[in-house]
């Protein structure tokens, strides 16, 4: 190929096409109304959608101009029935306007929002239009005239077809009658035909002119694929995998099967083909294939300004869901990475990313099923095999919906059974083999490939012995034969002569060996212009847009013209034109080629150059793009950056529960840190790694991680304890015995005392503390802790595994047991050892190995174990002293810690803590003495302005959460939960009808004025937002109807008293004045201070006082398991309503027994929704965060849960 700055210019060529020119009317009138911003947005959606419909139906947009289009089809390639497709496209988008002309009248009363469309067929003149540097392949001829005047004839929302197109296509379409026109430039009249529709009658045959391989040899397969669409088209939903090697044909029967479906008729609308494609990067960007599902939705692009893209987003979530739409919204605006407005912010701000991942995941399907109410729809995946793990949930997810909904599932993956995305094809055949059909593509027969090599340039044309060449080097591979005759065309091997194909004898010919050598000697007869283009979209990806192209190469005008010529040579196409164009390969093969052909440094240069473009564009919201940066960073070699980005990456989806993509990030970071030689940094990525991996229940894979933190970690250099902390709160700790500690402060200060095995740092990272390392067994059920070397007690007695044994068997003595002892139900015999089945101790799941060693054996996986043994009351316990002293061992005077203080002096409403002298633990903080004293955060608020308070604490209950004002605040994210619980052998309450009255009689909205700064109505299941396995948007709905149809089944429940402390009674008086309105039910509330609850109800326990009290509940450990079983599990000692249902006991114990963690989390949620949706065995009221006023000064503070920073910690300033 010549190099263009000498070449020849460009050809010109006469060609016949049917162009069709479209126009949007009524944008006069809706300027009158709306600004001109709005209008730009409006009218902009309405040419979006014609330009989706013209290229849906293989259509060229030539020009867009103000309010219209003009396009083209059959240049630049042509297809027998350009006629029929123009045409269909017409109709469509007159169909497509007039349903957006209701919206827009509905929306801002702007009636006669419609378009004009005309369509013609003639000869036109190919080739370069214009001047200068502005020179385009254009068209021109009287038939783009003529069909510029048939549009403006049209009545609006009408298709004006001119007579020549109407000859070739009169027996596809219903028809108007014929027009005679008077047109503009014309000398005599002009017949044109209105089409009213589609006939029910089969389209031509399709064919393909040119050198784009002919659909050959497929037959059965596209029977096949038919018979899926067919089944959807009528109402039934499928899945269709099709399988092969690269370049088989697999897009091409998926395109070919698009053709078919989109060109069909149904009764239940216009068919919807929906197609998101995966990136060979892309495993490590979450959602990135249903991100281009939903744009193709909205017909945006990824370089759409945001505000049109949330205005589109906002507006069809509206139309399909109604005033549903703060519940599909959010999810679907996160997806796509957009800023949310307030409203919608706010719906996710206090979900835990795992939940927010887990409504994601719901949401996509609702969407889809949705859409497939109105009309039958194909969801198309193509190639899976790159998909990132996030998607491969998702997509195994949504295979259910095709049990319900009209949904075609396509899904294109080459033939790789050890990757992961095979398993979406294994799950299919087992879990829905009624619905799986599986298309797997081999190489074409030697008949269908000579068919194929003849069909596209006629019976002997091409010599035996090169014909032969052609189909060995091909080997039955449709790919492979176009781009060997596209060699065979560029080098001038075959010419086109008098409309056929002619072979030059005289021509030298060179058939590589392979496929890469194919593809090879196509980019070698590149001009170096064009090559250096073509080579810096491969670090791009398969599909690219212009705009990053611009920042990779440079934005001059030779760009563009690369990018024609590189279409016109077939080896990219343009994938769309509006908004923003985008690109991408004609096939993964020239990209993976192009991309090898780069030397290193080049190639790390170019991988640079994306990645600033990538922070310049994104400099506001770089967390959008964090896993592209950290891929072009680390292609890049830009070490410092790949170092920053692959942290964010790894932490922010290890906090999102994308643990797939955060093991991935996390693996590509270490071998860089390796290099640096940074073994505190390599320990805490791998210390990450591997808590992602046990997450996960992927023991083995942990445990191997934690052997190589272990080899690096070394504990923080001890910080100089001279500063005092003085905090307050409206609780002081009064429990300093483990055991008993089940109030958060009280658990806290035993975390100062007390030394664990572990601890956790903010980001919920474990790192070692007694123990310097540990071992995990591959199932998961046994963990062996090393003790450090000279551990001690503070009165200087050795601490020992001996004393792990003395401690958890104290807190399971089902004499004096731990408030907490059924966390310890986990261990082996620790529930029958706390029941009384086993009164052998020594059964009991925790075992010294030697003074040094501690062995625990647990009955089930535990994906949570790890911060289990960072509690308290796990830990060891002086047994020597307890057994000396008895109760009076946690006197000041007395007590034997082995944590960083000491209690120096405590009363009612004041604690003194001090070092503990004798500690050997390493910590970075400066605190040398802690003194806690009662108040409310109002009564803090002037000690904490005078510098007099160093940290004022606020706990869940709304007294006591009102702000000190003048100071930020640090909130906790939403750990904890309250609810009405019921006591559930009273025969009232114990009915369910009662329940779901009650649940359905409350008005969460009339409590949302009621809530303090840190507490939230109540949307979701008892599992709190911020923890995985949190369940949003189940809580039962304000139905007033419904609740009075359960309350007469129910009867009449007599006498109902609530219980709780006085603090909630504003908000019960809110609920008990919607139950006596709507269900005519007095409730008396019975309240009570925190001082007097233990007086007023035994062992504290409401529900032996009242039939109904507000419950509170903070998890012991960020696991769902923590909140359902020992809530509402028939054999929880906390489950005080002695709530007893056998379908939710199985769901908890199948869930504890799970072999996967998405397995466990699903197990989880079906129990909560059973619990709170089915069943109203409890009513969630409200979530709460904790809260935390810090002086300026002081540094390390966090809060997470019943985990919070060590004292010892904090640095004082």
């Amino acid at each position: 190929m010549s190099d263009p700055e000498t070449a020849p210019a460009m050809r010109v060529e006469r060609k016949a096409v049917t162009a069709l020119d479209a126009d949007v009317v009524g944008s006069t009138a809706l300027g009158e109304r709306l600004d001109a911003e709005e209008v730009r947005l409006v009218v902009g959606e309405a040419i979006a959608r014609i330009v989706a419909a013209v290229e849906a139906l293989g259509g060229t947009v030539k020009d867009l101009a103000g309010d219209g289009i003009l396009a083209l089809f059959g240049a630049p390639v042509a297809h027998e029935d350009d006629a029929e497709r123009a045409v269909r496209a017409g109709l469509r988008i007159a169909d497509e306007m007039a349903a957006y002309g209701s919206e827009v009248e509905a929306g801002w009363g702007v009636a006669g929002f419609a378009v004009r469309v005309g369509v013609n067929t003639g000869s036109v003149v190919l080739g370069p239009v214009g001047g200068g540097s502005r020179v385009e392949y254009g068209a021109v001829g009287d038939t783009i005239n003529t069909v510029a005047r048939l549009q403006h004839a049209a009545v609006p929302g009408t298709v004006l077809v001119g007579e020549p197109t109407y000859h070739l296509v009169e027996q596809l379409f219903d028809w108007g009658e014929p027009r005679e026109l008077d047109l503009k430039g014309k000398q005599d009249a002009v017949v044109a035909y209105q089409a009213t529709g589609v006939r029910a009658v089969p389209g031509r045959a399709r064919g393909v002119l040119g050198v784009e391989t002919p659909f050959v040899g497929r037959d059965e397969q596209l029977a096949v694929a038919r018979e899926a669409a067919d089944a959807v088209l009528g109402g039934t939903g499928g899945i269709l995998f099709i399988t092969g090697e690269a370049g088989i044909g697999k897009s091409r029967l998926s395109g070919e099967m698009r053709a078919l479906f989109e060109a069909a008729e149904s009764p239940r609308g216009a068919p919807l083909w929906l197609e998101g494609r995966c990136v060979s990067y892309g495993e490590s960007l979450p959602y990135w294939p249903y991100r281009d599902v939903l744009r193709e939705w909205l017909g945006v692009s990824l370089q759409e300004p945001e505000l049109r893209m949330r205005v589109s987003l906002r507006r069809e979530v509206e139309r399909l869901f109604g005033d549903r739409v703060l519940e599909v919204y959010p999810y679907l605006g996160a997806m796509l990475g957009l800023t949310l407005e307030a409203d919608a912010a706010s719906r996710m701000a206090e979900l835990s990313p795992e939940a927010v991942q887990y409504r994601t995941f719901e949401v996509v399907g609702e969407l889809i099923t949705r859409l497939a109410d109105e009309r039958p729809v194909v969801l198309a995946i193509d190639d899976l095999h790159w998909a990132d793990a996030t998607s491969l949930q998702l997509t195994e997810q949504l295979l259910g919906i095709t049990d319900t909904a009209a949904v075609l599932m396509v899904i294109k993956h080459r033939t790789e059974p050890d990757h992961p995305s095979w398993r979406v094809k294994t799950i299919a055949a087992e879990q829905y083999p009624h619905r799986s059909r599986e298309l797997a593509l081999a190489a074409l027969s030697g008949d269908a490939h000579r068919e194929l090599l003849s069909s596209l340039f006629g019976a002997g044309t091409v010599p035996p012995h090169l014909e032969q060449q052609i189909l060995d080097g091909a080997e039955g591979n449709p790919f492979y034969l176009e781009e060997l005759v596209g060699t065979l065309t560029e080098t001038g091997v075959l010419v086109r002569e008098n409309g056929g194909w002619r072979f030059d004898h005289e021509a030298e010919i060179v058939i590589p060996p392979t496929v890469e050598k194919v593809i090879l000697a196509r980019i070698d007869r590149l001009s170096d212009r064009d090559r250096t283009v073509l080579t810096a979209a491969s670090i791009l990806g398969r599909h690219f847009g212009l705009p990053l192209l611009e920042g990779v190469t440079g934005a001059d005008g030779s760009l563009l013209e690369s990018l024609n010529a590189l279409q016109r040579v077939d080896l990219i196409r343009e994938a769309r034109r509006w908004p923003e164009p985008e690109y991408r390969f004609k096939h993964a093969l020239i990209q993976e080629t192009a991309y090898r052909t780069l030397l290193a440094a080049d190639r790390e240069e170019l991988h640079r150059k994306a990645m600033r473009w990538l922070e310049e564009r994104y400099s506001e919201n770089r967390d959008e793009v964090l896993g592209l940066l950290a891929y072009h960073a680390l292609a890049g070699n830009a070490e410092d950056e790949a170092v920053l980005y692959l942290t964010r990456a790894g932490d922010r989806a290890r906090l999102e529960w994308a643990l797939d993509e955060a093991v991935g990030h996390y693996r590509a970071l270490l071998p860089l840190l390796e290099r640096r030689g940074a073994d505190q940094e390599i320990a805490l990525v791998l210390l990450k790694l591997a808590i992602a991996l046990h997450t996960s229940l992927r023991f083995a894979e942990a445990n191997e991680t934690y052997q190589r933190a272990f080899q690096h970690w070394r504990p923080p250099e001890p910080g100089v304890p001279t500063a005092t902390l003085r905090m307050s709160g409206s609780y002081v700790p009064r429990v300093f015995d483990p055991r008993d500690a089940g109030f958060w402060p009280d658990i806290n200060l035993g975390m100062q005392l007390f030394d664990r095995l572990v601890e956790a740092w903010p980001d919920r990272t474990i790192v070692p503390s007694l123990a310097e390392r540990w071992e995990i067994s591959d199932d998961g059920l046994r963990y062996v802790f090393d003790l450090r070397e000279g551990l001690r007690w503070s009165d200087g007695e050795p601490l020992t595994a001996h004393d792990w044994v003395f401690g958890l068997r104290r807190v399971l003595d089902p004499e004096r047991p731990g408030i907490s002892a059924p966390i310890y139900f986990v261990l082996e015999n620790g529930e029958e050892y706390f029941l009384g089945d086993n009164d052998d101790a020594e059964a009991i799941g925790v075992r010294a190995l030697d003074e040094r060693t501690v062995e625990f054996r647990l009955v089930a996986p535990a994906p949570y174990f790890m911060s289990v043994v960072n509690r308290p009351d796990s830990g060891p316990l002086p047994q020597h002293a307890i057994e000396r002293d008895g109760d009076a061992w946690s006197a000041p005077e007395r007590q034997v810690v082995s944590g960083p203080f000491r209690q120096l002096e405590r009363s009612d409403g004041r604690l003194v803590l001090v070092r503990n002298e004798s500690y050997s633990g390493r910590h970075p903080g400066n605190v040398a003495r802690v003194e806690i004293t009662r108040a409310t955060a109002d009564e803090a608020a002037a000690p904490l302005e005078r510098g007099e308070l160093d940290l004022v604490r606020v706990m869940y209950t709304p007294r006591t959460s009102d702000h000190v004002r003048g100071h930020d605040r640090g909130e906790g994210p939403l750990t904890w939960i309250a609810f009405l619980g019921f006591r559930h052998s009273d025969e009232a309450v114990g009915n369910r009808d009662l329940r779901l009255a009650l649940a359905h009689a409350i008005d969460r909205s009339a409590l949302e004025p009621l809530m303090p700064a840190n507490l939230e109505v109540a949307t979701g299941g008892i599992v709190p937002p911020a923890l995985q396995g949190h369940t949003p948007d189940i809580v039962l709905p304000f139905d007033p109807e419904r609740a009075r149809q359960h309350l007469s089944r129910a009867g009449a429940p007599g006498e109902l008293t609530i219980g709780a402390q006085d603090v909630w009674q504003p908000l019960l008086d809110e609920i008990t004045r919607s139950w006596r309105e709507i269900l005519g039910v007095d409730v008396t509330v019975r309240p009570w201070t925190a001082e007097t609850v233990d007086d007023v109800a035994p062992l504290g326990k409401p529900l032996e006082l009242t039939k109904i009290a507000v419950l509170g509940w903070l998890p012991g450990y960020p696991d769902p398991e923590y909140c359902l079983r020992l809530i509402l599990h028939s054999h929880a000692k906390a489950n005080e309503g002695r709530y007893a249902y056998p379908p939710f006991d199985v769901l908890i114990d199948s869930a504890r027994h799970a072999e996967t963690g998405a397995k466990r989390l699903e197990l989880f949620r079906q129990a909560d929704r059973l619990a709170v949706t089915e069943d109203a065995a409890v009513i969630p009221l409200v979530y709460g965060r904790s809260m935390a006023f810090v002086r300026p000064g002081v540094e390390g503070w966090w809060e997470f849960a019943k985990s919070s920073a060590s004292f010892a910690d904090l640095e004082i300033g």
